[in-house]
C-alpha cells in the first residue's frame, strides 16, 4: 500500500466551522513524526476566549509498516510504560478502569476478554481480523463477533455529526479521543486542561474539534488524570502533551491507566547508508593481520605451536580471510579457539568459556560510561557530537537518577557536544545508577500459548531481517508441523544452539544480510546468532525483536545481544540463543548443566544486563548526520562533526563502561 497524500475535508470543515472549539490551523505546522504519522500540537485560544493546549496525532493506516494494537496493563501502569514495552511509535491513554484496577468495559484482544462483556460502555474501539481499524457504537457493550476492542465513550461523532440523542455533561476537563476521518485515517487527540493555561473541554467541544479535524467517527476515552499522548523520541519521558495529575503544567503529572492503544510506524528517514568506498575500508582494517604478526600471536597464545600448522587450518576453514585472500582476521586466534577443541585444549593462558550469571532477583548498579575521541580525530575548533548508550526504562529496568536526560527511542542515547581542542582527546562521560531485576525461570503451560493478535514485529526489514528462499526453507523445515508457537520458538532455538558456533564477527556494517551468513557459515557472535532466531522466528509468525546493551557484571562489563519473543499469556519473553550456543565449546560440562544453561536461556534472563536497544536498525535520538559506525546495533557510542556531517569511526575512539554493585 502506499501513502495517500493529506487533505481536510473542505465540506466537513465549513460546516463546523463557527462551533469548532479548536481547529487544525490553530495548532501550526505539521510535524512528520514517522512513515504515515504527522503531529500537531500547541496553545491556540478558543472561540470562546479560553485558552487551550491541544496534541493530535494523525495516523495513516494506508501505508506500508502502520499498525495499531491494544495494550492492556498489569492492573494499573502509565501508558509511557506501556508504548515502550510495546516497542510502539506512538499511543494514547485508553479507556476507563475500575476500583479493582481493571477495564470498565469491555476489552478484547484476539477474542480473549481481559474483563467479561460489560453493557456500562458502547462507544468501542474496534481492530478486525486483520487490523484494520474502526470507532462504533453497540448498546449492548459486548461488541459480539468483535476479536480486538477497546471501549469507551460516549461516541463524540457519527457520520460527521454529534448524536442526535445525547445527554453529555458540560464540564471542562482534559480530554483524550479518537476518531477516523473518511479515508480511514485515525487522529489520537489530546486537550489539556486545570491550569491557567489549557481550560479543558466539554464533551461538546471536544466533538467539534474532532470533527474540524476532518472526523467522521469519534469517541471519547478517558480523560481528566489520564489524558495522556507519548511519542518515541520525544525528550524526557516522551509525553507531548501535559497530563494534570502532578498538578503541574508539565509531562511528569502521568496517571497509570488500565489499557493503552498502541501505534506502530516506521522511521520518517532513514539515516545515511554506508557506501561501498566506506565499506571496503572497514572491511580491510578488519583484515589487516599479516602472516607474520599472526604467527607471532599464535606462538604466544597457543603451546607448541608449529608454524606448518597453519596452513592446515586454513585448509580446514578454520581461519578467515579478507577479499584479496591476503590478510587475515584480527579475531583470528581467538576463534581458532572457538572453532576447534584440540586448538582450544592448547591455549596457553585465560578460558574460552565461562558459567554466566543466574541471578534474577533485584540489583542496584551504578554506571558509567567513557567514550574518548583520540586527539586530532576532529580538527580544533569544531563541534564534537557524541552519542552515548542510555538504558531504557521499563519493567525489568529503572534508572533511578541519572546524569543526563535521553529521549524515548528504541536505540536510547544521551546526546552531548564538545569543542575539539589540538592534540587534546575530546572526553565524554555519562553516569547513572541503574535498578535491574532478572526474569525468572518458570514452567509454562505449552498447551496454552498463542500468538498475540498484533503482527509487530513479525514483518520482515531488509538488509538483515529477510526471506531469502534459504532461510525461508530453514524456517518451515524446523518443527514443519508444530502449530504451537511456544513449540515452534523452542524448536528454533534449539537448532540454533544445534548448528551454529559461536566466533567473534567482523563489524556488522561490513556484512550485507547477517542471518544469511550465519546459515552459510555456521558461525556468529551473540549478535548475528540472535538476528538469525529472531528471523527464524518472524518467518513463522512469532513476533521477535532485538534486545542488546551490555552484561554488567563488574570487572567483567561486556557488550552483549539478545531478543524478545512474544507469545501470549506471557507476553514478551526473553531469549538468549548465544547462552546456548556457547556451551558448545565450554569442553567438559556435564550434560545436565549444559542442559540447565540452555533452558535458562530460552525465557529467563539473569539481572546482570543492561538494556540499551529494544530493536536493531533504529534513528539515533537527535539524528545522526553521517553514517553510523555500527548501523545494525548501539552498544559503544557513535561520534561525528562538521557540515556536512562527517563520521568519527572506532578505529578514531575508545569506550569504557564500567558498573558497581550498590545492593
Amino acid at each position: 500500500m502506499t501513502a495517500r497524500p493529506w487533505r481536510w475535508f473542505a465540506p466537513l470543515l465549513l460546516a463546523a466551522a463557527s462551533f469548532a472549539q479548536i481547529a487544525p490551523a490553530a495548532l501550526g505546522n505539521r510535524e512528520v513524526v514517522a512513515r504515515g504519522v504527522g503531529l500537531r500540537r500547541g496553545a491556540a485560544i478558543d472561540p470562546q476566549g479560553r485558552p487551550q493546549w491541544v496534541a493530535a496525532l494523525d495516523v495513516d493506516p494506508a501505508v506500508d509498516g502502520v499498525r495499531f494494537e491494544l495494550a492492556l496493563a498489569n492492573g494499573l501502569e502509565n501508558t509511557s510504560l506501556l508504548a515502550a514495552r510495546g516497542g510502539a511509535t506512538a499511543a494514547i491513554n485508553g479507556g476507563f478502569f475500575t476500583k479493582e484496577r481493571k477495564p470498565d468495559g469491555t476489552f478484547r484482544i484476539a477474542g480473549v476478554d481481559a474483563v467479561p462483556p460489560s453493557a456500562s460502555r458502547a462507544a468501542g474501539f474496534v481492530l478486525s481480523a486483520t487490523g484494520a481499524p474502526s470507532v462504533r457504537r453497540d448498546a449492548t457493550g459486548a461488541f459480539a463477533g468483535v476479536p480486538t476492542v477497546l471501549t469507551a465513550g460516549p461516541i463524540l461523532l457519527h457520520g460527521g455529526e454529534l448524536p442526535a440523542r445525547r445527554t453529555w455533561n458540560a464540564e471542562r476537563h482534559p480530554r483524550s479521543a479518537l476518531g477516523i476521518d473518511a479515508t480511514g485515517r485515525v487522529l489520537l487527540l489530546t486537550a489539556d486542561g486545570r491550569d491557567e493555561r489549557a481550560a479543558g473541554m466539554t464533551l461538546a467541544e471536544l466533538a467539534d474539534t474532532m470533527r474540524a479535524f476532518g472526523c467522521r467517527d469519534a469517541m471519547n476515552l478517558d480523560g481528566g488524570g489520564s489524558t495522556t499522548l507519548w511519542l518515541a523520541g520525544e525528550p524526557g519521558n516522551g509525553i507531548v502533551n501535559h497530563p494534570c495529575d502532578d498538578k503541574r503544567f508539565d509531562a511528569l503529572g502521568e496517571r497509570a491507566v488500565a489499557n493503552a492503544v498502541l501505534v506502530f510506524a516506521e522511521p520518517a528517514v532513514a539515516e545515511p547508508a554506508v557506501d561501498d568506498a566506506e565499506r571496503a575500508r572497514r572491511t580491510a582494517r578488519d583484515f589487516d593481520l599479516g602472516r607474520d604478526r599472526l604467527q607471532a600471536q599464535l606462538h604466544k597464545r597457543v603451546r607448541d605451536f608449529r608454524p606448518e600448522e597453519l596452513d592446515g587450518w586454513i585448509a580446514r576453514g578454520l581461519v578467515d580471510r579478507g577479499p584479496d585472500g591476503d590478510g587475515f582476521a584480527r579475531t583470528t586466534v581467538s576463534n581458532l579457539f572457538f572453532r576447534d577443541a584440540a586448538i582450544r585444549a592448547r591455549r596457553a593462558s585465560g578460558a574460552t568459556w565461562s558459567p554466566p550469571p543466574a541471578e534474577t532477583g533485584v540489583l542496584v548498579f551504578d554506571v558509567r560510561m567513557t567514550l574518548t575521541v583520540d586527539a586530532d580525530a576532529v580538527p580544533a575548533g569544531e563541534t564534537v557530537r557524541a552519542w552515548l548508550p542510555f538504558p531504557h526504562d521499563f519493567e525489568q529496568q529503572r534508572v533511578l537518577v541519572a546524569e543526563h536526560a535521553a529521549a524515548v527511542a528504541p536505540m536510547r542515547a544521551v546526546y552531548l557536544e564538545k569543542v575539539a581542542v589540538k592534540g587534546q582527546p575530546t572526553v565524554f562521560t555519562t553516569s547513572y545508577r541503574l535498578e535491574r531485576r532478572g526474569v525468572p525461570a518458570a514452567v509454562r503451560d505449552e498447551s496454552a500459548a498463542r500468538l498475540p493478535a498484533s503482527a509487530a514485529f513479525t514483518e520482515l526489514r531488509a538488509p538483515h531481517v529477510v526471506a531469502s528462499p534459504a532461510l525461508r526453507e530453514l524456517a518451515a523445515s524446523i518443527a514443519r508441523d508444530e502449530t504451537n508457537p511456544l513449540r515452534i520458538a523452542r524448536a528454533l532455538y534449539d537448532w540454533c544452539a544445534d548448528h551454529v558456533g559461536y566466533s567473534f564477527a567482523r563489524e556488522y556494517s561490513t556484512i550485507g544480510c547477517i542471518p544469511y551468513e550465519v546459515l552459510r557459515t555456521r558461525r556468529g557472535d551473540c549478535g548475528q546468532s540472535t538476528l538469525l532466531f529472531s528471523t527464524l522466528c518472524r518467518l513463522r509468525g512469532i513476533p521477535a525483536r532485538w534486545q542488546s546493551g551490555w552484561v554488567i557484571q563488574p570487572g567483567h562489563e561486556n557488550l552483549h545481544d539478545w531478543c524478545e519473543i512474544r507469545i501470549e499469556p506471557w507476553g514478551w519473553l526473553p531469549v538468549d540463543v548465544n547462552t546456548a550456543i556457547e556451551t558448545n565449546h565450554a569442553d567438559g560440562l556435564p550434560a545436565a548443566e549444559r542442559q540447565r544453561i540452555r533452558d535458562f536461556g530460552f525465557g529467563s534472563l539473569d539481572s546482570y544486563r543492561l538494556v540499551v536497544n529494544r530493536d536493531h536498525g533504529r534513528p539515533l535520538v537527535p539524528a545522526k548526520h553521517s553514517p553510523r559506525s555500527d548501523d545494525v546495533d548501539f552498544q559503544r557510542g557513535e561520534v561525528e562533526w562538521g557540515t556536512p556531517a562527517r563520521n568519527v569511526y572506532f578505529d578514531r575512539f575508545d569506550h569504557e563502561l564500567r558498573a558497581t554493585l550498590v545492593k
